[in-house]
C-alpha cells in the first residue's frame, strides 16, 4: 500500500474541507477508506493514522452538510477502530456532540460522562475539557440550563489553558447561549464579543455562528438594529461559502430582525427559507426554533391558521424528543392563537402550563412574557395586577445584573417591557 499516495490524498481532502468544499472532500475520504479497508489494525501506524483521520473528518463534513445519521455512523466506526485512550476519549466527545446536534440529549449526556471518567483516569486535560463542554451542552438541551453553566465555564478555562482557540471559541459560544437563555444578557454579549475575535482568526463558519448568536442576544433586549447588523454580516459570510444547510439559523435570525424593523415581506422570506432548510438537516433544535419564530411572525400578521399549524408541528416535535424548553414555547403559541380566537379559557390553560415549564427550564425571558400575556386576559383587575407584578419582578431579575447602562436602557424602554413596568397606570 502506497503510504505516500495515501498521505497526499489525505492532504488534498483536508485542503478541500478547509476551503469549505465538503462534497469534494468526502470523495477523497471515501477513496481513502476504501483503499485502507483491508489494512490489518495497527499493522502500519501511518496507515492507521490516515484511516482514522479520514473517518473522523468525513464525519465532520457530513455533519456540516446536514447528513446527521451518516455522520454518527462514521464516528461510531472511528470509535471502534481507535487504538489509544486519547483517541477513544476524542471519539466519545465527538459522538456525544453529534447526539446533541441530533436532539438526543440523554444519550449525549451518558456518552460525555463516560468520556469524563476516561479523561480523569488517564489525566487527559483535553479530554476533560471536551467532556465538560459536552455535558454542559447536553444539560442545556434537556432544559437544565443552570446546571450547564459550571461545566461550560470549566471547559472554557481548560481550553484557555491548552491555548486551543478553535474549541475555546466553540465552548465560549455555547456558554453565551446558556447565559442568554438564563436572561444574563450582558454576560452573553461579553463572551460572544470575546470569542468573536478568536472566531475571525479561525474561519468563516465559526465567525458566522458567533455573529448569529451575538445578534440574537441583542434581539432579546429589543435592539433589532444592532442585531440586524450582526446577522446581515453573518448571512453574507455563509452565503459566500455556499453552504445553505448551515445557514438555517442565520436566516431565521435575519428574518426576525427584518419583521421587527418593518420589512415584513422580506423577513417572512428569510423565515420561510430557514424552515425549509431545517426540515432536511436533521437538527431538531434548529427546526423547533424556526417554527417558533415563524409562528410568532404569522401571529403578528394576523395569520392565525398558519401560526396554529406551526405551533402544532412544534408541539409534535417536542413529543418526539427531549425538548421541555421548546414545549413551553409551543404552549405559548397555543395560548396566543387561542386568545386571537377569543378562547380565553384555553389560552389561560396553555399559558399556565407553559409558565410551569419555563420555570423548570430557567427561561426568564419567556416567563415574564407569559405573565404579561395572562394579565391581558385575566378575569379581574386584581389578578391582572398580580401577573403584571410577577412579570415586573422577573424583568428586575434580568436587568439587575446588567452593568452596561446602554443595554439596560434599551431593554427597559422597549414597548413590551414598558407595558409591564407601567402596570400601576393600567
Amino acid at each position: 500500500m502506497d503510504v505516500v499516495r495515501l498521505s497526499q490524498l489525505l492532504q488534498q481532502a483536508t485542503t478541500l474541507r478547509q476551503n469549505d468544499e465538503y462534497e469534494k472532500a468526502l470523495r477523497y475520504y471515501r477513496s481513502l477508506l476504501n483503499q485502507t479497508a483491508n489494512s490489518p489494525p495497527f499493522s502500519n501506524s501511518e496507515i492507521t493514522y490516515i484511516r482514522l483521520t479520514a473517518l473522523r473528518e468525513s464525519a465532520q463534513a457530513l455533519y456540516i452538510l446536514g447528513r446527521q445519521e451518516e455522520a454518527l455512523a462514521k464516528l461510531e466506526q472511528y470509535y471502534q477502530e481507535v487504538g489509544t485512550s486519547e483517541q477513544g476519549i476524542d471519539a466519545l466527545a465527538l459522538i456525544g456532540r453529534q447526539y446533541t446536534q441530533m436532539g438526543q440529549h440523554n444519550k449525549a449526556l451518558g456518552v460525555h460522562r463516560e468520556a469524563l471518567q476516561l479523561a480523569r483516569a488517564f489525566n487527559s486535560v483535553s479530554g476533560k475539557a471536551h467532556a465538560h463542554a459536552g455535558i454542559g451542552s447536553a444539560l442545556r438541551g434537556l432544559g437544565r440550563i443552570e446546571e450547564s453553566v459550571p461545566h461550560m465555564e470549566r471547559a472554557l478555562f481548560l481550553f484557555q489553558e491548552l491555548d486551543d482557540k478553535k474549541e475555546q471559541a466553540w465552548v465560549g459560544n455555547q456558554l453565551g447561549i446558556s447565559y442568554a437563555r438564563l436572561g444574563k444578557i450582558d454576560k452573553a454579549i461579553r463572551i460572544f464579543e470575546q470569542e468573536l475575535e478568536l472566531a475571525r482568526e479561525i474561519g468563516v463558519r465559526e465567525t458566522a455562528v458567533i455573529l448569529s448568536n451575538l445578534g440574537e442576544a441583542y434581539q432579546v433586549i429589543y435592539d433589532m438594529q444592532q442585531a440586524f447588523i450582526y446577522h446581515q454580516e453573518a448571512v453574507a459570510i455563509y452565503d459566500s461559502v455556499n453552504l445553505p444547510s448551515g445557514a438555517a439559523d442565520l436566516y431565521r435570525n435575519l428574518g426576525v430582525d427584518l419583521c421587527h424593523l418593518g420589512q415584513v415581506e422580506e423577513g417572512m422570506k428569510y423565515l420561510g427559507r430557514a424552515l425549509q432548510i431545517c426540515e432536511h438537516v436533521g437538527r431538531p433544535n434548529l427546526h423547533m426554533q424556526a417554527l417558533y419564530s415563524l409562528a410568532l411572525a404569522e401571529i403578528e400578521r394576523g395569520k392565525t391558521d398558519l401560526a396554529r399549524t406551526h405551533a402544532h408541528t412544534l408541539k409534535r416535535l417536542t413529543e418526539q424528543g427531549e425538548a421541555t424548553g421548546h414545549l413551553a414555547k409551543a404552549l405559548h403559541l397555543e395560548g396566543l392563537c387561542a386568545k386571537l380566537a377569543g378562547e380565553f379559557v384555553k389560552a389561560r390553560q396553555a399559558w399556565q402550563q407553559a409558565t410551569i415549564l419555563a420555570h423548570e427550564t430557567g427561561q426568564l425571558m419567556l416567563i415574564w412574557q407569559l405573565h404579561a400575556a395572562q394579565a391581558a386576559i385575566a378575569d379581574s383587575e386584581e389578578l391582572a395586577t398580580v401577573h403584571l407584578r410577577m412579570a415586573a419582578e422577573i424583568i428586575e431579575q434580568i436587568i439587575h445584573p446588567i452593568e452596561d447602562e446602554k443595554l439596560r436602557q434599551k431593554f427597559l424602554t422597549a414597548a413590551p417591557v414598558q407595558a409591564v413596568l407601567n402596570y400601576k397606570q393600567i
